[in-house]
């Protein structure tokens, strides 16, 4: 298993952010997770996961993470940094 931390810092919008998650996890055979705050999201190729994650209403300062389980996750890690890098501070 592959952990990601993150510290959210940019205001381009949940939703956004929502999408760049589940469009890469998509792309992804291996699982992938977000917990914030002790809350556990499986991120998914569906709508619903993108309602999930904006749910959790992450502040800009936060720390989150990003758990990648699977084949691919090398390949995962190196997506998500570059990927999630535009919501940093």
């Amino acid at each position: 298993m592959t952990e990601m931390n993150f510290l959210f810092g940019h205001n381009l919008g949940l939703a956004r952010f929502a999408t760049v998650l589940v469009s890469n996890a998509a792309q992804l055979s291996s699982s992938v997770v977000l917990k914030y705050h002790g809350q556990a999201i499986h991120v998914t190729n569906h709508p619903d996961s993108i309602m999930e994650i904006v749910n959790l209403d992450i502040k800009p300062y936060d720390q989150y993470q990003i758990l990648v389980e699977g084949s691919d996750e090398a390949d995962a890690q190196f997506v998500y940094k570059l990927r999630l890098r535009e919501f940093e501070l």
